[in-house]
C-alpha cells in the first residue's frame, strides 16, 4: 500500500522534466536516411546531415533503417547525464520525469529500450520513450508544451543534436515565461561516427569483423533469452541478488 501510495505521490508531485532525443544525442548508429529527390537523384544521409537538411520540394524519404537500431554505440557524454539524473530521481524523489524524445516510429521502441537497458543500465521503468513517427521538429515542441500544461512542469531540461529542434522547443521560452526552460546542442555524434571502429574516443579499438558486429547487434538478445526471464529476472538469483547486468564486455584485441 505504501509503495502505491508513493508511486501517486510521484506523479502528482512531478516538476521537472528531463528530455533526451535518441539519435545522435544518447547513441550513434548506422541507420542511414534515403532521400530520392523529384529529378530521380538518391542522396544518403546519417542523422547528423538530416538534421541540418532542409527539404526541397518532392523529396521523398526512406527512413527504414530506423525501424530497429543498427550497431549503435553510447555517446558516454550524454548518456552520464541521463544516468546521474535516474540516480538523483532514485535518490531524492524531488519529481523529476524522465523522458526520450525520438522521431523514430513505433517500431523501434523494442531496439531502443534495449539498447538502454542493456548498454546504459537504465531498467525501462525510470523513463518513458515516446516515438512520435515525425520529424517535425515541432512534434517535439507540442510533446514538451503539453507535459508543461499537464503536470504542471516548473523545470525543463531538453537535449537534442538538431537545430530545429532546439528552435523549435526554445520558442517555449517566450510562451511559459515561468518555467526555467533549458536546451542544450549536442554536438558529439560526429565524432563517435568518425571512430565507429572505436567503443568511444580515447578508449582503443574494437574488433571490427563480421562476427564482432553481428555479434555487439545479437548479445542483448542472448542474454535477455538466458538470464534476463523468469520469476528472479529482476535480481539475479532472489533475494539479496542485485538485478543481472546484459551489457556486453569488450573483447579482446586481435592477438591479445
Amino acid at each position: 500500500m505504501k509503495d502505491h501510495i508513493k508511486s501517486w505521490n510521484k506523479f502528482l508531485f512531478e516538476s521537472k522534466l528531463r528530455v533526451f532525443d535518441f539519435d545522435d544525442t544518447l547513441a550513434v548508429t548506422d541507420g542511414k536516411i534515403y532521400v530520392t529527390h523529384i529529378t530521380g537523384e538518391r542522396v544518403v544521409m546519417d542523422p547528423a546531415e538530416y538534421a541540418v537538411y532542409e527539404p526541397q520540394p518532392g523529396d521523398d524519404f526512406d527512413f527504414s533503417d530506423f525501424d530497429s537500431v543498427i550497431n549503435p554505440v553510447e555517446i558516454k557524454e550524454i548518456s552520464r547525464i541521463m544516468k546521474r539524473v535516474v540516480a538523483a530521481e532514485e535518490g531524492d524523489g524531488n519529481g523529476r520525469k524522465v523522458a526520450i524524445l525520438t522521431a523514430r516510429a513505433a517500431p523501434a521502441r523494442e531496439s531502443i529500450t534495449n539498447f538502454i537497458e542493456n548498454f546504459l543500465d537504465i531498467p525501462a521503468d525510470k523513463f518513458e520513450l515516446i516515438t512520435l513517427g515525425d520529424s517535425n521538429p515541432y512534434e517535439k515542441k507540442k510533446w514538451i508544451k503539453d507535459q508543461i500544461d499537464a503536470l504542471d512542469i516548473k523545470d525543463v531540461l531538453f537535449f537534442d543534436d538538431s537545430p530545429k529542434n532546439i528552435s523549435a522547443v526554445d520558442e517555449l521560452k517566450q510562451e511559459y515565461p515561468e518555467v526555467t526552460i533549458v536546451t542544450r546542442l549536442v554536438g558529439y555524434g560526429e565524432n563517435y561516427r568518425e571512430g565507429k571502429e572505436r567503443q568511444a574516443p580515447h578508449e582503443g579499438p574494437l574488433d571490427s569483423g563480421e562476427y564482432q558486429t553481428r555479434a555487439r547487434a545479437d548479445h542483448p538478445q542472448w542474454l535477455k533469452d538466458l538470464i534476463g526471464k523468469g520469476g528472479n529476472k529482476n535480481t539475479g538469483g532472489g533475494k539479496g541478488h542485485k538485478r543481472p547486468k546484459l551489457k556486453r564486455s569488450k573483447s579482446s584485441p586481435p592477438g591479445g
